[in-house]
């Protein structure tokens, strides 16, 4: 449920997120080891995409955009950046390529379990606090980037 999309991005690769609606997709494949990738992808159909090598190794050092061949489609339930008016909500659907986790190990053998979240923003006037966070997972505090609760997902054949 989205009464407000919002989104100032425009729709391409690697542009700048702002207060954008968004929906983030985590994706951490070892416990043992510390990296993890995130992706974006906001109402215009803009993505982004994010290696992390460690969390928290060090301000914006810790991070690197890369390119990971995803494709998103976004499907709009209303107007974009139209607050006078209510919307239904919008679905973003993101493909990712095995080749994305390459450097890493690539893609899973059956009975792997890598951690994921997926995480949303909805920011809108008809919200009382202007913004809602939401994750699928229960996290202790509000920060997207605690992999040690995200549930697994396991790879069957």
């Amino acid at each position: 449920d989205d009464q407000d999309i919002y989104c100032v991005t425009p729709d391409r690769h690697d542009a700048g997120f702002g207060t954008d609606d968004i929906v983030e997709l985590f994706v951490k494949p070892s416990d043992a080891l510390p990296y993890y990738w995130e992706f974006h992808v906001v109402p215009s159909g803009g993505t982004r995409d994010y290696f992390y090598a460690r969390r928290n190794a060090g301000g914006d050092s810790r991070w690197m955009v890369y390119e990971s061949g995803m494709h998103a489609r976004v499907s709009l339930q209303g107007t974009l950046d139209d607050w006078a008016d209510r919307d239904t909500g919008w679905v973003a659907e993101m493909r990712i390529p095995w080749s994305a986790f390459a450097q890493m190990g690539g893609q899973p053998l059956p009975g792997a379990m890598w951690r994921f979240l997926v995480s949303r923003y909805d920011y809108s006037v008809h919200l009382p606090e202007g913004c809602e966070l939401s994750a699928a997972a229960p996290l202790p505090i509000q920060s997207y980037h605690l992999y040690e609760y995200y549930p697994y997902l396991r790879f069957v054949p």
